[in-house]
């Protein structure tokens, strides 16, 4: 068969980062042995790496191959990248096809004195690529999605069983020209935005936790504009050296403006990188293991007082902060929700825009407006 004759020669860096670019989608646990598998292909000159679990394909192609033949084979995934990964990133890696004795297709890897065999399925059997028939394309900048991504990723729900929020939804909203991306877990929210002038149509898609991972993994190796094909069932983001298509969710996202507060004026401000590693040590006497215990937030007028609960042992800290308020408020909250949040903060201060201690909080980055957080209170 012609497709038994592909051959190549890469370089093994760059093909380590194609291969962890689509390798995340694929269930080691797959039924099918062509699910355990990537895709290789070389025609024209290039070669085309695809993975799918038939929910999600990624492709990452590479032109900066030499000696190539025309061809394709399947190849089991994760055998596949330890090798490539363990031999020396800066030599080239050959690659070329033979038939044993029982006319079995083996995959010949070579690497100076190095060699393996791997056995191959015919790629004639591969699962058909997920296509997305759009209702609109929209291009925009990476660093605008990487943004959306990173500022919200943290805040999806991981547990599966409330599937509608177990994903990032991102919102095209073209009445005001921006794309914004939003995720909760139900104790807080993360909202996020960009403008964008180029959306045809208002359109809401939610995409699965696990493909957002995938996504930023690519966004971080990729640089430009993506191009984003968007249908009510599916979305598909191309890069210059990579796609991803994925199915959405199929749930309705909460309404989450309901639950921002609109009508909040006073606040108290501190600084972001003293507060984490406050709230970081009064919490370091909790259990390993602990997540759901909260710390106790006194607010006055120029200091933030921060208080353990609930265990045998106790911790006290305290930091300057200028407060809007005249008298003081208490407040409970989670301690590693608000790790999280501070983590994400990029500004030397942090404004905490609160109503009373029932009331959620709004955490806002002092110097960018484009994103911030709504994070419930603990009973007190």
């Amino acid at each position: 068969m012609s497709t038994n004759q592909m051959a190549f020669s890469i370089n093994a860096s760059t093909l380590t980062k194609a291969i962890s670019n689509v390798i995340g989608v694929i269930n080691k646990t797959a039924i099918s042995e062509y699910l355990s598998c990537v895709k290789l292909s070389i025609k024209d000159g290039q070669l085309v790496i695809e993975a799918t679990n038939m929910d999600c394909v990624i492709h990452s192609w590479v032109d900066t191959v030499s000696n190539p033949k025309d061809g394709a084979i399947c190849v089991d995934a994760y055998s596949l990248f330890e090798i490539i990964k363990k031999l020396p990133k800066d030599k080239n890696v050959d690659f070329s096809m033979e038939n044993n004795e029982t006319n079995l297709s083996y995959l010949n890897i070579q690497s100076g004195k190095s060699k393996f065999e791997l056995a191959t399925l015919d790629a004639e059997n591969y699962p058909d690529t997920l296509v997305t028939i759009k209702d609109q394309t929209v291009k925009m900048e990476i660093t605008d999605l990487l943004l959306l991504v990173d500022k919200t990723k943290p805040c999806i729900y991981l547990n599966e069983t409330r599937y509608n929020i177990n994903g990032m939804l991102l919102n095209f909203d073209k009445e005001n020209n921006q794309i914004l991306g939003i995720a909760t877990d139900g104790h807080r929210l993360a909202y996020s935005f960009v403008s964008n002038t180029g959306i045809s149509q208002s359109q809401k898609v939610t995409i699965p936790r696990k493909i957002v991972l995938e996504l930023k993994k690519i966004l971080d190796s990729e640089e430009g504009e993506v191009e984003i094909d968007i249908s009510s069932s599916k979305v598909t983001f191309n890069f210059k050296n990579s796609s991803l298509t994925t199915k959405l969710i199929d749930a309705v996202f909460p309404d989450y403006e309901r639950v921002i507060p609109k009508d909040y004026s006073d606040y108290f401000s501190v600084n972001t990188k003293n507060f984490l590693n406050a709230i970081d040590r009064v919490s370091s006497i909790y259990s390993n293991g602990t997540s759901e215990i909260g710390v106790r937030l006194n607010v006055s007028k120029d200091a933030v007082k921060i208080t353990s609960t609930k265990d045998i042992n106790r911790s006290f800290d305290e930091l300057i902060a200028t407060f809007t308020k005249d008298e003081e408020m208490q407040i409970m909250c989670n301690f590693s929700y608000i790790k999280e949040i501070l983590a994400l903060i990029d500004s030397n201060d942090v404004n905490f825009f609160v109503k009373d201690s029932n009331f959620p909080m709004i955490v806002k980055d002092v110097d960018n407006a484009s994103f911030f957080y709504v994070l419930m209170p603990m009973k007190i």
